[in-house]
Parts: C-alpha cells; structure tokens; sequence
C-alpha cells in the first residue's frame, strides 16, 4: 500500500475528520486529498516524472504536509531539508541526491548554497518570488487528470530520502520505500491500538522520520489529526497542549526533561492524555517515573534505527518497567549476540541484531555500505542489549562510540574533517560525554601543527558552527601536546573522556 492509498481511503471514509491542525487553521480529509492531487498534478506539470527527487526545505505547517503527500502521489522521492542545517550541509545533501525540484520559501533560499540552486532546474516558493521560481499557489490550481492514474498501484516506490549521519559520524542518505513506511505506521497503530478519535501533537518536523511515521503517517491510517505546533519552547508548548488535548505526542528525553521540569507540567489538565511516547535516546527510568507521576499516564519508549524503522516498543497492556526498552514487536526478528555472533543467555548482554522486511532499501548510490548493513539478512544495530524474565530488552550501551545528542546522532567524522581543514590543526578526535539534558554533549580535541599559534576556542567554534548542524558543535574545544595512548598505541578514547569530563567538571 503506497502513502497515497492511505489517503484516498481514509478521506473517502471519513471526508469530514479534521487531518491536519495548527493555531486558527484545520483541514478536512477531504480537503487534504483535493489539494494533495492537485499539488501532485502540478508536480507532473513541470516536467517531473516517477523517481526525480524533490528537496522540500520548509517551517512545520500544512503546506510541509501537503507538499510530501502530494509527491509521494506522484512517485516522486522527497528530501526533507533541516531548517537548522547550515549552508554547506545542504549543499553536501543536495549533491548526493541530485534533485530536480525544490518546494522552498523566498525567505529560506539564503540557507541553501548558489551553486546548488543553480543545480536545481525547478525552484516552487511558497511565499516571495525569485527569477525562474515557480508559485506553489499556481501549482494549487492545477486540475488533476490521468497522468497520475495507476502512478503507485502495483509498485513499491522509494518516495523518501533522509540524511543522517548514522553509526559512521558521517552524513549518508537512507532510502525509504513507500510501502514500507505505512507497514512500520501501521505496526505502531496496532501496537499502541490508534482509532479514528486519537489526535497527536507534533512539537519537531513532520519530515522528521519518527514524527513522519508515528505521527502524521499513523494518524492518516486511522483517520485521526496531527495537530503541528511548530517547536515551541516549554511554556509554548503547554499552551499549546492544553489547547489542542492531545491523546497522545512523541518527544525527545531530552525535550522530555525540560518540559516537566517547567512548572505547567504540574498544572495543566492531562485527563484527554492516552500516553506519551518518547523516542531517539535511552530516557532512563527518573524521566519515566517524573512523568508518569506528574500525568497519571504511562510514558511509552520505542526503540528503532532510521535503517529499520520500529524494533522494540513498551507495550500498552504489559508490566510496567520505567526504563525499559520494551519488547519487540511483531513481524520484527531480533537477536542478542556477542562478539562471535553466538547468541546469549537470558540477562547477559548481547549487541542487538535486527531483521525485519520493512527496513531501508538501502544507502543511496552506496551498493557496498548497503550489502554490508543487510546482506547477511540482520542488521547491527551497534547497541548492547539485554533481555530479562519477562522478555523486557534493557539498554546497556553502543559497541562504537557515537554520539547521540538530543536524540540525534552527532556527525563525528564529519566535525573532525573540518577541524582538520582549518589552518594549522594537525589532529582531532571527538568524543562524548554524559550529560543530563541532552544525554550526551561532543567534547574536541586537536593538536596544533608545530610553530603554529593556538586560534583558540571561539575561532573554532565558529568555524565549526558554520559547516555542522547545531546539534555536532562541540561544547568544548581543547588543545592538546601529546594524545593519551592504549597499549597498542592508538588514541586512547577513555582518557581524553576522562579529561573532558574532568574539564567540564572545573568549569
């Protein structure tokens, strides 16, 4: 079943459901599938046919949905674009994916690099105007006819695209099948048990894979609303709770902690609240009791890669277990081995391995880093895990050291690329370090060349900032003479963490 199938079904079951809600805005099923296959329609117009990619680079909002749904009618693949993304980064995006149209705004396009503009042979504004751009309202009008008839049915076409920087620290793109992205919302819909009177509220991007498929994909499937807030601050976001009674919203740990933190935690009404989900990191089980505590609701973790999609969820009628993982699902393999591949005991832990048929296609236009991920028929999650009596899995570590801050993994390899490209550093090594909010915080070491002088802290950081996404900028940058090394002589990790910490600890 393609993205749009979901759509069409829902809308001719349910016209009048409200889809998609924001502050003084909704729009019905109904109308949702009407300006979807005009959109789409209008896509074709221009020239774009099943496969060409389309970068969409816009604020949380009806018209983000609507310019996804409506690629996805015409089998085109999208890729989704950070609002927090610095130029360069686009660029490096853009280039892999070789789109042919982009659905921007005239106030973003100072975000993306000239010469990938220039790249782009179709730039769609929503808002402005810009030489050879094209106006989304234009497109909006856009009578549909046969040209989209038959585009999905009987295929399984790749209709998503995203970046990541993954297990390596360096930015690759993962490609999504259509199909498989409504299996992996459909699992969540039986696994959490989701109907037509669920309304979820959406505080990240709705291109945000986890938000995309247990938020607005699920709620498609079953007819209920999402309702975008936007990302709003704490006190924002209770405002917004409060006015839109959600049953049930998806967060990060880290926004988790901050929110009930904020004294409206305690105050506002929870009793329209089904659950809460919380997702992307290990949230321990503090936050799980605070905020069951504080709502009277469970608060549910799911655990999935960007790779597989969904592995592991908490369920709704099992024992509860603050800290838990979960356990896995149906129609999802899993294993817990060791180091020769053998699997372990009950309580002893395992590297968790995962096989499922709604896993990525593959690593775009990287046939090898793909067979090495899937060819074996599992997938390494890089994760330590173990299973306890009741089949529970408990998170006990990453075999490699990624960084995993805010939910979001830390493009190491690429951070320390660019140390190295600025004059003079000679070195640089990049390590985490726990941290109470954000779970963990990159930390940067570098050694200097010699007879050359220390640019200093804020110099990197800048030079940093302006070539990384927001969440790889090290909280700190630390010269260094002489690297620490183990008994084989590589760079000893463990004692520059020492050291950070150390550091962090003084200041």
């Amino acid at each position: 079943m393609a993205i749009w199938d979901i759509l069409e079904r829902t809308a001719t079951l349910m016209p009048g459901h409200i889809a998609v809600a924001t502050v003084g805005q909704e729009v019905t099923y109904r109308r949702l599938a009407m300006d979807v296959d005009r959109l789409a329609a209008g896509f074709c117009a221009l020239g774009l046919q099943s496969g060409d990619r389309i970068a969409l680079l816009l604020p949380s909002g009806i018209e983000l949905v609507t310019a996804f749904l409506a690629a996805s009618r015409a089998s085109l693949i999208v890729v989704p674009l950070s609002l927090d993304a610095p130029p360069l980064l686009h660029g490096l995006y853009l280039s892999d994916a070789c789109p042919k149209a982009i659905v921007t705004d005239h106030a973003l396009l100072s975000a993306l690099p000239e010469a990938s503009l220039k790249q782009i042979g179709t730039v769609v504004l929503t808002a402005g105007q810009a030489p050879r751009s094209t106006d989304y309202a234009h497109l909006m009008d856009t009578v549909p006819d046969n040209s989209l008839k038959g585009t999905c049915c009987g295929q399984d076409p790749i209709g998503l695209l995203v970046f990541t920087s993954g297990t390596t620290g360096r930015p690759k793109g993962i490609a999504h099948a259509q199909a498989r992205l409504v299996e992996r919302a459909e699992h969540l819909v039986n696994t959490l048990m989701l109907t037509d009177r669920d309304k979820t509220l959406l505080v990240f991007s709705p291109m945000r894979t986890p938000c995309l498929v247990y938020q607005v994909l699920a709620m498609l499937r079953v007819g209920g609303t999402v309702f975008l807030a936007g990302q709003p601050d704490s006190d924002m976001f209770w405002k917004r709770y409060a006015q839109a009674r959600p049953t049930y919203t998806l967060v990060m740990p880290a926004l988790a902690r901050r929110l009930f933190e904020h004294p409206a935690a305690a105050l506002v009404d929870h009793s329209h609240v089904r659950f809460w989900i919380t997702t992307g990191d290990h949230p321990g089980p503090e936050l799980i009791r605070q905020a069951e505590r504080t709502m009277g609701k469970p608060m549910l973790n799911l655990y999935g890669l960007t790779e597989t999609g969904l592995v592991v969820a908490h369920p709704l009628d099992g024992p509860r277990k603050a800290g838990a993982m979960g356990k896995p699902l149906r129609g999802v393999d899993t294993r817990l081995a060791d180091a020769d591949g053998r699997d372990v005991k009950q309580g002893e832990t395992g590297r968790l391995l995962v096989r499922t048929r709604n896993w990525m296609v593959g690593y775009w236009n990287d046939t090898l880093r793909t067979h090495q991920a899937i060819g074996s028929g599992w997938f390494d999650t890089q994760d330590l895990v173990c299973m306890d009596e009741d089949g529970y899995y408990w998170f006990r570590g990453r075999v490699q050291d990624v960084i995993v801050r805010n939910a979001i993994n830390v493009a190491s390899a690429l951070v320390t690329d660019v140390l190295l490209e600025y004059p003079c550093v000679a070195e640089a090594v990049l390590v985490g370090i726990p941290d109470v909010i954000a779970g963990q915080v990159p930390v940067a070491f570098y050694r200097l060349q010699q007879t050359c002088d220390d640019p200093g802290e804020a110099t990197l950081r800048a030079w940093v900032a302006a070539r990384v996404d927001p969440e790889s900028i090290p909280v700190s940058f630390h010269r260094i003479d002489q690297w620490p090394l183990s008994q084989r002589g590589k760079v000893d990790r463990a004692g520059l963490i020492r050291i950070a910490q150390a550091g962090r600890q003084a200041n």
